[in-house]
């Protein structure tokens, strides 16, 4: 099963995943990060913090990157 690895990037702050997550594909990883990031959308705005600078970026085992998903799109995919 592959290995994906969700790094977070907040206000230039990067937390890294060491350990990444096994998905029975990318989109389903794909899938994961959305749902994370919605998350993270989330809190950021019930502790009013802003989201900009504030993304999710997927790699797979080889450090390839499948996704860069900045929070701000989800809240803006939300009021359209």
């Amino acid at each position: 099963m592959p290995r994906f690895f969700f790094h977070i990037f907040d206000q230039g702050e990067a937390i890294t995943d060491e350990e990444g997550m096994d998905f029975p594909d990318i989109d389903s990883a794909i899938a994961e990060a959305r749902h994370s990031a919605r998350d993270f959308a989330a809190e950021c705005v019930r502790s009013g913090v802003v989201v900009d600078g504030r993304k999710i970026v997927v790699q797979d085992s080889q450090g390839k990157t499948v996704l860069e998903y900045a929070v701000k799109d989800v809240i803006a995919q939300l009021s359209n």
